[in-house]
């Protein structure tokens, strides 16, 4: 997915609780300057202040650099979208397109060829009753968002059943050539250890 997808901006990884009836997360803390995350051993969730502590154990062994370090049974990775959005506007060029993204002459009679050229975004109104568009000095920008999960290893039906999910956005202003998955962001990865079942 590295090749489809740009991982490589900040993210964290969080420790989410295994328990089907929790799913409590917890983020992770370092100390001493080390880059190695530390996280909580047990899960400490509580459905009601005075309920039952979850107490589902979040970490397991494993070995890294010929040393034993615990890491989440049930990892959640979420990216910065912050510098998601950083990454995008220091490209060259791109801010412009992105700003130029609203310059639609589309009248209500015409063809639609863009989704700036639709009634909703045409009379999309900020807070301050004005055009969402009139920022000023501030990029105003438009992002669909996708939720999916897929097996990542085939969809066979005799092979095996994972899943993985995948919260994603794409930022509507760019142009479409530029709606590549290169460009997609990637913003939460969530591992799970079975097949999904709805």
């Amino acid at each position: 997915m590295d090749a489809r997808f740009p991982l490589d901006s900040k993210h964290t990884i969080y420790a989410v609780c295994p328990n089907p009836d929790c799913h409590a997360t917890y983020k992770p803390k370092y100390s001493d300057a080390s880059p190695v995350p530390s996280y909580e051993s047990f899960c400490t969730h509580k459905q009601f202040p005075n309920g039952k502590t979850c107490g589902t154990c979040l970490l397991r062994p494993r070995r890294v650099g010929g040393q034993t370090v615990c890491v989440p049974i049930k990892p959640f990775v979420a990216y910065s979208f912050k510098d998601w959005v950083a990454g995008l506007l220091s490209r060259p060029g791109f801010e412009e397109k992105m700003d130029q993204a609203w310059e639609s002459n589309c009248t209500h009679d015409s063809e639609l060829k863009d989704i700036f050229d639709g009634e909703i975004l045409q009379e999309f109104r900020g807070p301050d009753c004005n055009h969402f568009s009139t920022g000023g000095e501030q990029g105003c920008y438009v992002f669909s968002l996708c939720v999916d999960y897929f097996n990542p290893l085939g969809n066979k039906q005799a092979g095996k059943k994972k899943s993985v999910g995948m919260v994603s956005l794409v930022c509507l202003n760019l142009p479409a050539i530029n709606q590549r998955t290169c460009f997609f962001m990637v913003s939460y990865l969530v591992p799970m250890s079975h097949h999904l079942t709805v």
